[in-house]
Formats: C-alpha cells, structure tokens, sequence
C-alpha cells in the first residue's frame, strides 16, 4: 500500500514538472492536460498536495492560464481531467518528444 501510494506521489508530481516545462515550449494546451490529469490523480488516489509544493502548484497553473483564454483553459482543464494514468502518461511523453517547428 505505501509502495503505490510513494510510486502515485511521484507520477503526479513529475506531471506536474512536466506541465510547467510545456508551457516552456509553447505547449500550453498540453500544459493544461497535463497538470489537470495530475490534479485528477491526486483527487483520485487521495493524494494531498505538500505544504511546501502549494506555491510550485498554484503558478505553475496561473503561468498556464495566462497563456490561454479562460474558456480554452476550461476546456483543456476538463479534458486533461478526464484522462487516465496511462492517458496522462502518454501525453506527457507525447509533449517532451514534439517538434516545436
């Protein structure tokens, strides 16, 4: 139980990492899906957010929605929060192998 609890904790927090690095790249829709399927994890498997991760997590969002308007971020929020791990996880390969070009 703690060796899947410990392996969902890092999942979520590396696609929370990675939905800030989408947005690095202009990838800000994955970005969206990215930290939405994150949240999703978190919500699911009673994840709680770390104290000292609270800032990291709010501005990763907020550099998010900055780049996108507030119905487009709705709905790349809603899909990104529909996915499943694996869907979560593919997308976030998905965004680190893309050709910006």
């Amino acid at each position: 139980m703690c060796a899947a609890s410990h392996n969902d904790r890092n999942s979520i927090e590396v696609l929370e990492m990675l939905a800030e690095m989408a947005s690095w790249i202009q990838r800000t829709g994955h970005g969206v899906r990215i930290l939405a399927a994150a949240a999703a994890m978190r919500e699911r498997n009673s994840v709680s957010v770390d104290p000292c991760d609270r800032a990291d997590i709010h501005r990763r969002e907020q550099l998010l929605r900055a780049a996108l308007d507030e119905k487009s971020f709705a709905a790349e929020w809603a899909a990104g929060f529909a996915l499943t791990v694996e869907e979560a996880i593919a997308e976030a390969i998905a965004v680190t192998l893309e050709d910006p070009a």
